[in-house]
Order: structure tokens, then C-alpha cells, then sequence
């Protein structure tokens, strides 16, 4: 850690760098303007973060940051569902979905 995020390019081939900074990259979801994913971060797990690419770039950019423990991301209709599992300090059991509108 930290992990690197790659993307191959469908039209030539071409692997491309496009995040240096993963930190545990748990899940990817795609929809037709992003490659989506999510991170569990560090210090307990309460700092994930959920970050996207648009499929013609390189830059990451993050969407929303201090998730506890983010371990799954779905994305329909302008929306990203971002499944938390919760905090260390509540055993876990506070784990919850989280909608995050992104058009």
C-alpha cells in the first residue's frame, strides 16, 4: 500500500496509470461515463473514500471521502450506492448503504 490504479484502453491497447494513491481497493463498478471504485483508507478503517474516473481520462477525482470501511460500490441512473460496513468502534454493526447523487 499505497496500490496504483490501471486502466487498459480498449481502442490501442495501452495501459495507463491513473491513480498512485489507492489505499485497498475493494470494488470497481462501471457506468457509461466512469470507472468507479471504492477504498477502506486507513486508521481503523474510517477513512474510505469513494473515487471515479471518466472512461477518456486519466485523472482520478474523489466523490466522497471519510466512509467507514466502504466495501462494495454499485452505480445506476446518476447514482453511486457505496455499501459501508461500519466502524470498528460499533463492532461493526453500524454498517449501512449510502447514496451519493453524482448528474
Amino acid at each position: 500500500m499505497p496500490a496504483t490504479v490501471l486502466r487498459q484502453t480498449v481502442s490501442n491497447g495501452l495501459i495507463e496509470t491513473i491513480a498512485l494513491d489507492a489505499q485497498g481497493v475493494t470494488d470497481f463498478a462501471l457506468d457509461d461515463q466512469y470507472a468507479w471504485w471504492v477504498e477502506p483508507g486507513s486508521s481503523g478503517l474510517a477513512n474510505g473514500r469513494l473515487r471515479r474516473v471518466a472512461h477518456e481520462s486519466v485523472k482520478a477525482e474523489t466523490v466522497a471521502e471519510a466512509i467507514p470501511w466502504p466495501v462494495g460500490v454499485a452505480v445506476s441512473g446518476g447514482v453511486a450506492y457505496v455499501l459501508s460496513a461500519g466502524t470498528q468502534a460499533e463492532a461493526f454493526a453500524d454498517g449501512k448503504i449510502l447514496r451519493v447523487s453524482y448528474r
